[in-house]
């Protein structure tokens, strides 16, 4: 079937050289897991930190769901860049996703674009 579909190109050489962790709960809590993780004593090579809560949370009455507007959530993760660009710093990437859902941030903040009800 991928003769029709297409093959999966091989994963690049660094995603085999450790580790992708993933991750959630904002700046904070990402942070903290990760230093616990990189301790030296445990010797653990890591390579990304997978987060799919970049987007935030919002609760729903089945329980909390993420934020599906595609935007970074900066309240969330209130220090995107400095986090980044320290994992970058010593080898981590920083691996997000997008899925083609969309739910509507009007709870979340209605200066915010609804691709929801553009969709």
């Amino acid at each position: 079937i991928t003769e029709i579909t297409g093959r999966m190109k091989p994963l690049p050489e660094w995603t085999q050289n450790g580790a992708i962790i993933g991750l959630e709960g904002g700046t904070t809590e990402v942070n903290h897991n990760l230093d616990k993780l990189l301790n030296p004593k445990y010797s653990l090579p890591v390579v990304g930190v997978w987060l799919q809560d970049w987007v935030g949370l919002r609760h729903a009455y089945d329980g909390d769901r993420l934020n599906w507007n595609w935007r970074l959530d900066s309240n969330y993760y209130d220090d995107w860049t400095n986090m980044v660009n320290s994992w970058a710093d010593i080898g981590i990437r920083v691996l997000t996703y997008i899925n083609p859902f969309f739910s509507s941030p009007q709870s979340i903040d209605h200066n915010l674009r609804n691709i929801y009800q553009e969709g």
